[in-house]
């Protein structure tokens, strides 16, 4: 009799589980929590004018749309060209901020940047895109000189 019970209660707390799982799934998460929502994941430069020893700005600004302060516990940037600042004050519910990468590329050539945002939304990671082609002078004037045709 008492396996029955035992079976019986797992089985309960599955259900019960699962449930609120699936509720969780149908939207209701910002009601029990913080939501970071960014307004764009990716940010594409184009052709850019590359001059050594310059730092290039990506700014991606965000939201929280939950009902609880929104934490950015960490921001990585996948390579040492990269420096990021970022707020590490919680964000009430409604607030916006701007999390700013810092990009220093060694040489003329097309970058993708990944940066992760590690937060405490239901979407506790987060994996944003920057990226642009860095020309040389010679390839930036060739780019952006009027067509002698028209």
């Amino acid at each position: 009799m008492r396996l029955v019970v035992y079976y019986l209660s797992v089985i309960f707390f599955l259900l019960l589980s699962f449930v609120s799982g699936a509720q969780t799934q149908d939207g209701n998460a910002s009601d029990n929590g913080p939501e970071i929502r960014f307004e764009s994941k990716r940010i594409d430069y184009g052709d850019v004018l590359y001059r050594k020893d310059s730092t290039y700005v990506y700014r991606f600004a965000y939201e929280n749309t939950g009902s609880t302060p929104l934490i950015v516990n960490q921001v990585v940037g996948h390579c040492p060209c990269v420096t990021i600042r970022h707020s590490t004050e919680p964000l009430p519910p409604g607030g916006r901020d701007t999390l700013s990468v810092y990009f220093k590329p060694s040489r003329a050539s097309k970058y993708t940047q990944q940066i992760t945002v590690f937060n405490n939304s239901s979407h506790d990671v987060v994996t944003l895109y920057a990226k642009g082609n860095f020309l040389k002078l010679s390839e930036w004037k060739s780019k952006t000189k009027p067509n002698s045709d028209e």
